[in-house]
């Protein structure tokens, strides 16, 4: 197709098909009588429904799966009352008409991946048949019912569509309904690192964890916290970014919270310069990268320093206060190395220290308050903070390019991903 030049009315309706979503969240069926009404339950989303030709009024309640810790079911509840209910109970005082519907609630087929689904009506257990596709209950409907079904999503692979061999290892994984992105920020696909041995069991050997609070809560950004940047809220200060393995510090500016209505998502440059900042059991924290589980801030140092990049072994600093006395913040001094501190220095005069890349960087003999102002940074509020539902993928000690980052892919943004996985050993 030619970008300008070539229009079909699929480029209309696929658009439409989506907006109409709303509007089949039910189907209805009147039976011949005496058989009682049918409502189908077709998507599992909080609606509400008033069918006059059948005399109720209906409302479903659904939690969203992905906006739920990994974990948890998918929750439904169902509650049927006659339209009669609410002008007698107003006028007259009477209560608890009752109405007689068949419920027919769709069980997709990933309900069925892991621990089989649940209903209950008020409590009381109801059967649903192995490997069912739905399950329907009549019943006369009193205004106390409530049928609440819990669904319990697991992981699954699906291929690429796609016979040929070299296409063979390519993976696209799904918890429950929702289709996992891994994010990426070069281009193709991202490679998961397994054994070989087991690449047809990783997921029962719980080689993808769901995102832990406790990292959740380490989460950070590196900013500048030099002369000239004081009266600079936070956001506005430049922040350490990776990209390709190298460090940098840019601006990073957050998306409009328009943009962001859960908090979670982001973009390339906010996913890298957030890290996760960690405690040793001696005092001293290491960076691990957001983006990249498993791979750490690292420098090959030297006495005189070294260059920063990602890397699976750590390199342990000591938390100090700035350098430069005057501003808030801190300073980070290796453990192997002390008197080097993180720090985007430069001696060179033709080259700006606000320019310079990130280093392991001794402090010279002169220049110094220029040497405490380049070493001095804030831990302020992440850039990007993940969804309720993320995961960790192939976080293997000592795997060189590191584990992935996995949302829903309705969590993503404007952050580059794969959502395809190609399974590679490890080793």
């Amino acid at each position: 197709a030619r970008e300008f030049d070539d229009m079909w009315c699929c480029c209309g309706t696929g658009m439409e098909a989506f907006a109409r979503l709303p509007e089949h969240v039910f189907a209805r069926r009147v039976a011949p009588q005496p058989s009682p009404p049918q409502l189908y339950v077709l998507q599992y989303v909080s609606s509400s429904l008033t069918w006059s030709e059948a005399g109720v009024r209906v409302t479903l309640n659904a939690t969203e799966l992905s906006r739920r810790p990994a974990g948890e079911p998918l929750s439904l509840s169902l509650s049927v009352v006659s339209l009669s209910e609410g002008f007698a109970s107003k006028v007259f005082g009477v209560h608890a008409f009752h109405v007689p519907l068949t419920v027919v609630v769709r069980i997709s087929a990933w309900a069925w991946d892991g621990r089989a689904p649940s209903a209950t009506v008020n409590g009381e257990e109801v059967a649903i048949a192995p490997r069912a596709r739905e399950l329907r209950l009549t019943r006369e409907w009193a205004p106390s019912d409530v049928l609440s079904i819990s669904l319990f999503p697991a992981f699954r692979m699906a291929g690429a569509p796609d016979s040929r061999p070299r296409y063979a290892t390519l993976k696209a994984l799904f918890y429950g309904p929702l289709l996992l992105a891994a994010l990426a920020h070069e281009h193709g696909v991202r490679r998961l690192h397994v054994p070989a041995e087991r690449i047809d069991r990783w997921l029962a050997d719980q080689w993808v964890t769901p995102v832990p609070s406790t990292a959740r809560a380490q989460y950070v950004s590196l900013r500048e916290a030099a002369a000239g940047v004081e009266r600079l809220a936070d956001k506005k200060r430049r922040a350490w970014v990776h990209a390709q393995g190298r460090l940098s510090l840019r601006s990073v500016p957050p998306l409009p919270p328009t943009e962001r209505p859960f908090g979670g998502g982001g973009t390339n440059g906010s996913a890298a310069a957030t890290w996760r900042l960690q405690s040793s059991l001696d005092g001293s924290v290491y960076f691990e990268a957001y983006d990249r589980p498993g791979l750490y801030l690292a420098s090959q140092e030297t006495a005189i320093g070294g260059e920063l990049k990602l890397a699976a072994t750590p390199t342990a600093f000591w938390q100090r206060p700035a350098l430069n006395r005057a501003r808030h913040g801190y300073s980070f001094e290796s453990v192997l190395s002390p008197g080097l501190y993180l720090s985007h220095y430069s001696p060179d005069p033709s080259l700006n220290s606000a320019d310079a890349p990130p280093t392991l960087a001794l402090s010279p003999k002169e220049a110094t308050a220029a040497y405490a102002d380049a070493s001095s940074y804030l831990v302020s509020a992440p850039t990007e903070q993940p969804p309720p539902l993320a995961f960790w993928a192939g976080r293997t000690p000592g795997a060189a390019e590191g584990g992935l980052l996995l949302y829903a892919l309705n969590e993503v943004i404007d952050e580059r991903y794969s959502v395809y996985l190609e399974l590679v050993d490890y080793r």
